[in-house]
């Protein structure tokens, strides 16, 4: 993930000059939808004087800022429904508090993602103060991580119809100024992909995304596997209570690792997943006898979501990681929310609240914090979240720099050997203001792409590799430093070459 965050930051670093036009790298050479995640962040990153540090701090503001509302969607919605939501955020905090600062796009969206959802629905319910707003949150998710797209614009089309719906039946008629500006944000945060598209033509990243799926090579997920991978998103707190591994797990929790998927479901994430289904049924029907036409919203709303995470589940490619399943609790959490929202009102109408409830409730809310506070800071203090160093990468660094000024040359960078190191090697470069280029078939992991090599007038190809990894071209390299072992990581070596290596015979092992 070294690698990951490297190229994450380098295009928070090209934002501040405008220069991204395109989302996150995916592993199947096309870019995440749009840039908004990184011009969000770059004026933090502006105003720290381009520390990393910025990165992750951008990261836990977004996720902080989408906390607070979707309690705000929550209590337009009702009392009831704000106090559920107040219980949804601490409980998902407590479950990956220590992990909101993580800048990895597929961790980012889930909370952007469940604010969505709940300021989608009080729109719907003509609370038009959430338009904005929830524009913000959809359009920060779709782009930031493409298994969101069809969620977000199935949940958005149907918020927009019930708002119309809605107006029709005002006689006052509502301003439609947030409904403007909300159109105006949808554009704005639109405009850079499209210009990407049009300068590439039949290179565009849209392009790319419309032939990896319209043509793509393997077959859909059966429905059977998309529906068990989202309900194992509803596991994300319960389980691991029961199963008492929330505090035995490492910095990034089970089930938002980057190991696959079971093959089969655990009995409790079966039962969770039954009963996650009729606490959900049993809401709707509570909420239609009571006419809580906001909690009839919210509830499906909701449940839209999860099943459009299911039709994106069935297409998703390649192997189904952990985390990448993981946004999907965004909806699974919203659920809940509302299922709760529904009975809890139900509950509160009938029985007759003592004079000291709200008392009472603030101080069961600040144990609830203090808990999750807590819960936290073991969490933490087992895994510390700042990541180690590996010795000798800082100086294989100066080890290229002082080989790029003795021979005068401008480094090529080749990431078919430890791409992450080679990420690094670019972000590092950048931050030392030498440009650096990029072999033609390797540009498409460094975001905007850097210029081919092919126009460096004296270029010096460069190649980080690990032990078990021979370079390409081998015969024409010359390694030129070699790094201590880290732990249980392999010593990583540097190679140079002032001839394109890959056009080299490689020596046989």
């Amino acid at each position: 993930m070294k690698g990951d965050f490297a190229a994450l930051e380098l295009q928070t670093r090209l934002a501040m000059t405008g220069d991204v036009l395109l989302g996150p790298y995916s592993r199947y050479k096309f870019a995440h939808p749009g840039p908004l995640y990184f011009y969000v962040l770059a004026p933090l990153y502006k105003l720290t004087g381009g520390s990393s540090a910025a990165v992750p701090l951008g990261a836990c503001a977004i996720g902080a800022v989408a906390a607070f509302a979707t309690v705000y969607g929550a209590r337009l919605l009702g009392r009831a429904h704000g106090v559920a939501a107040i219980l949804a955020v601490l409980a998902w905090l407590a479950a990956f508090g220590n992990v909101c600062a993580t800048s990895w796009n597929p961790m980012v969206v889930v909370l952007p993602l469940a604010a969505y959802f709940v300021l989608a629905a009080a729109f719907a319910c003509g609370h038009t103060r959430a338009a904005v707003p929830a524009a913000f949150f959809g359009v920060l998710a779709a782009e930031t991580h493409l298994a969101c797209v069809l969620t977000v614009a199935g949940v958005g089309t149907a918020a927009l119809g019930a708002h119309l719906g809605w107006r029709r039946r005002q006689p006052d008629r509502p301003s439609w100024r947030p409904l403007a500006v909300a159109a105006a944000l949808l554009a704005i945060a639109l405009l850079p992909p499209l210009l990407e598209q049009l300068r590439n033509g039949d290179q565009g990243n849209l392009t790319k995304l419309l032939r990896t799926f319209l043509h793509r090579e393997e077959p859909m997920k059966s429905w059977s596997r998309a529906v068990r991978n989202l309900f194992l998103a509803v596991d994300w707190l319960p389980d691991r209570l029961t199963q008492r591994t929330l505090l035995e797990e490492g910095l990034i929790p089970r089930v938002m690792g980057w190991d696959p998927v079971p093959d089969e479901a655990s009995t409790t994430v079966i039962r969770l997943a039954f009963f996650h289904l009729l606490l959900v049924g049993a809401a709707f029907v509570v909420a239609k006898r009571r006419r809580d036409g906001p909690g009839a919203v919210l509830l499906s709303f909701a449940v839209l979501a999860e099943l459009l995470g299911i039709v994106s589940l069935r297409s998703a490619l390649g192997i189904d990681y952990r985390y990448l399943v993981f946004w999907t609790s965004a909806a699974t959490t919203v659920a809940w929310l509302a299922a709760f929202a529904v009975l809890f009102g139900a509950v509160s109408s009938k029985v007759r609240l003592p004079r000291r409830a709200p008392e009472v409730f603030l101080g069961a809310m600040v144990v609830a914090a203090l808990a999750c506070g807590h819960l936290q800071r073991v969490w933490i203090g087992h895994n510390h979240p700042a990541p180690k160093q590996r010795p000798g990468l800082q100086t294989i660094y100066e080890h290229l720099r002082a080989e790029l000024r003795a021979r005068g040359a401008q480094p090529v960078l080749h990431i078919d050997g430890a791409w992450e190191l080679d990420v690094a090697f670019q972000l590092e470069l950048a931050r030392d203001g030498i440009t650096a280029f990029v072999h033609d078939d390797e540009r498409w992991i460094f975001g905007p792409k850097p210029p081919s090599w092919t126009t460096a007038t004296k270029p010096l190809h460069v190649w980080a590799s690990l032990p078990r990894e021979r370079p390409k071209g081998e015969a024409c390299l010359t390694r030129i430093v070699e790094a201590p072992a880290f732990e249980d990581h392999p010593p990583p070596s540097l190679w140079v070459s002032e001839t394109d290596p890959t056009a080299c015979a490689t020596v046989a092992p």
